[in-house]
């Protein structure tokens, strides 16, 4: 084998490669990917979990980063429909991985991920004080946001949603806009 220049971006990168393909990310199928061992991986993860971990933080912390740039300039419905729609968008863009990321266990959401599940919750949390000054409530609206994302991006991601009369996108939407209305702004 030739020698590979491997780097923490390299692997995840390739693990990312292996799951949208619908293959396991194992120390193995990875290093043959890179044209490595596999043993070279343990110097950059010290087992599976760890290589999870990393994956879902890097999921979590792109989503962010799209979400603050998108939202950036936005407030109130505007804000918490487009927030909806990208994470939709992007859910629906790589599903395999989206389900990867949504199983990681909660045990590997430690740490570092923990930050940056903690950034996104703060960025959604902050949309839905528009809403309410009451943090139950803000609460409430954002799990039946977040429900209402995860749930459209499995349906449409196992082909449930195939109805033409009414796109799939178009009732999210609607969905969103539909909720929005009842909590009155």
């Amino acid at each position: 084998m030739s020698r590979q220049v491997l780097s923490s971006e390299k692997i995840i990168a390739q693990a990312i490669t292996l799951i949208t393909a619908d293959q396991i990310p194992t120390f193995s199928n990875i290093a043959r990917a890179l044209g490595t061992r596999s043993q070279a991986l343990y110097s950059y993860y010290p087992n599976q979990d760890a290589l999870r971990a990393a994956v879902f933080l890097h999921g979590v912390t792109e989503l962010t980063e799209v979400l603050k740039t998108e939202l950036f300039g936005l407030s109130g419905r505007t804000a918490i429909l487009r927030f909806a729609q990208v994470c939709r968008t992007l859910g629906l863009k790589n599903i395999r991985l989206t389900r990867f990321i949504l199983t990681t266990p909660r045990h590997l959401q430690e740490g570092t991920a923990t930050t940056a599940v903690v950034a996104l919750n703060d960025l959604l949390m902050r949309l839905c004080a528009v809403y309410s000054t009451d943090q139950a409530d803000q609460i409430v609206i954002a799990r039946t946001l977040r429900n209402l994302i995860v749930g459209e991006v499995i349906n449409v991601g196992a082909g449930w949603f195939h109805n033409t009369a009414v796109p799939a996108s178009t009732s999210f939407d609607r969905m969103i806009a539909q909720y929005l209305d009842v909590l009155g702004n």
